[in-house]
Order: structure tokens, then C-alpha cells, then sequence
């Protein structure tokens, strides 16, 4: 298909940034580049990972995606795809608040990972609970 999609390709950590580039989001830019059909248009590269993998992410076309995926330094490709938010009250769940502290602080995530792995509850765990059964269920009391 000629109609891009947007994909995060995860490359090889091993890997290390060539020191003529400054930046990895550079580097990345200049393999997108490279391609037969070359990412030409900025809007389509979307972001850059450094910080827990290493790859970015961007709009392609299938031949494109082919392509990269035959790089020695491809490990995996993740099509986009939408979760359902499953907190029950976020960001406060997880006590960030938009006035003080961390959250302000980091500069509103900038840089931060923050991952809140729960299991066992949300299956049991009725949408239409009120906020004292939530509780509950957090406390596992319920």
C-alpha cells in the first residue's frame, strides 16, 4: 500500500550512534533517508528512542517497512495500535499532580518513564464501581 501507517521500529541497542551525527534522532533521520523510497518529508519521522530502546518512530509505506526490516539492525516492528486506559483515576492514581511536585518538576514527563503494572484486579473489577468499591479493590479488600 502507497498510504503510509505508523510504526515504531525497534533497533539492535548494540548498536552505537556513528559520531558524525549529533544526535540519534539525526542518525535516524539519515537512515529513513537511505531508503529506496526515502523519508523525505520531516512530518513523517515522529520520534526517536534512546532512553529504554533504541529506534524511532514513523509513518511508511509497506515497501518501506520491507526495506528496514532486512537491516541487520532491526530487531522487531510494532504497528500502532490503541489500549484502553484501565486506571481508575489518572494522573492522580499515581499521585501526580499539575501544580507541584514531580510532575512540574520533570518538566511534565520529560525524559520519564512511568509504568504501573497491577494484575489480577481488572478483570473482576466492575466499570461502574463507585469510588469507595474502587478503593476497595486497591486495598484488596474487595
Amino acid at each position: 500500500s502507497l498510504i503510509p501507517n505508523t510504526y515504531i521500529v525497534n533497533l539492535d541497542n548494540e548498536l552505537q550512534k556513528p559520531s558524525p551525527f549529533p544526535t540519534h534522532e539525526f542518525w535516524h533521520l539519515s537512515l529513513l533517508q537511505s531508503l529506496a523510497d526515502p523519508i523525505a518529508d520531516e512530518e513523517l519521522f515522529l520520534y526517536s528512542y534512546t532512553h529504554v530502546m533504541h529506534g524511532f518512530s514513523c509513518r511508511l509505506t509497506e515497501a518501506q517497512l520491507s526495506e528496514i526490516e532486512k537491516w541487520s539492525a532491526h530487531v522487531v516492528t510494532y504497528p500502532e495500535t490503541f489500549g484502553k486506559l484501565l486506571t481508575t483515576h489518572t494522573p492522580e492514581f499515581i499521585g501526580l499532580h499539575h501544580d507541584s511536585g514531580l510532575w512540574p518538576n520533570s518538566s511534565y514527563d520529560e525524559g520519564i518513564i512511568i509504568g504501573v503494572n497491577r494484575h489480577g484486579h481488572q478483570a473482576r473489577a466492575s466499570m461502574t464501581m463507585d469510588n469507595q468499591e474502587v478503593n476497595q479493590v486497591d486495598k484488596g479488600k474487595a
